[in-house]
């Protein structure tokens, strides 16, 4: 079948750091809006497994298998993100998700909107460089993973009340051992901390 902007189709698939086990799994193998995904050894079990699963979806998004949900960056920290209502004008609770591609061993990451939320767009993205600078997907990063536990008035503008209790799980505490972030890269040249194998799962 034909790739998505260099994703296999018809298939899910694990993304595992290039010469190890490591592979992108949700953080305490959660499926909730908003969880942390994270590098680590690849489970033993099935059931662990299944949230290290994912596929593109015939629109090109990138999707965590498990929840269903987007796979996004929100602040430098990739997440899985619940499909938000579309308004005119995007906002830190409806955003576009990233747009994710396969190329040259990387994952390259492009923002239709800023990832930062309010309190924290100036210091990760400053002069709005997610504008215009080339990201990649990034493990062992000398970027310190900037995603925190936010105010509320991130959030309360936009989110309906009723929606607003799941985004208490981004203030989950941060590894670096295990963080990946959406690094800025300047150059042509591939780092090894930036290469990924995509695996495809048996059915």
């Amino acid at each position: 079948m034909a790739d998505i902007a260099g994703f296999p189709t018809g298939r899910f698939f694990e993304i595992r750091a290039r010469g190890t086990n490591n592979v992108l799994l949700t953080y305490g193998t959660s499926v909730q809006d908003g969880a942390q995904i994270q590098l680590w050894a690849r489970p033993t079990d099935k059931t662990t497994l299944r949230s290290a699963a994912f596929f593109i979806d015939r629109n090109g998004v990138l999707v965590h298998a498990a929840s269903g949900h987007n796979v996004d960056v929100v602040d430098n920290v990739l997440v899985i993100r619940a499909r938000r209502p579309f308004y005119n004008e995007t906002d830190p609770w409806s955003h576009a998700p990233a747009r994710f591609s396969y190329r040259n061993s990387q994952i390259q990451i492009a923002f239709n909107d800023n990832p930062a939320l309010p309190s924290t767009s100036e210091k990760i993205y400053p002069k709005d460089s997610w504008r215009n600078t080339r990201f990649v997907l990034a493990r062992d990063s000398p970027v310190r993973p900037g995603l925190s536990l936010h105010p509320a008035s991130d959030f309360t503008a936009w989110a309906p009340k009723v929606l607003f209790a799941p985004f208490a799980h981004y203030g989950t505490t941060i590894n670096k051992d295990w963080a990946v972030v959406s690094e800025g890269q300047t150059g042509t040249t591939v780092d090894a901390r930036t290469t990924w194998d995509l695996i495809p799962l048996n059915s």
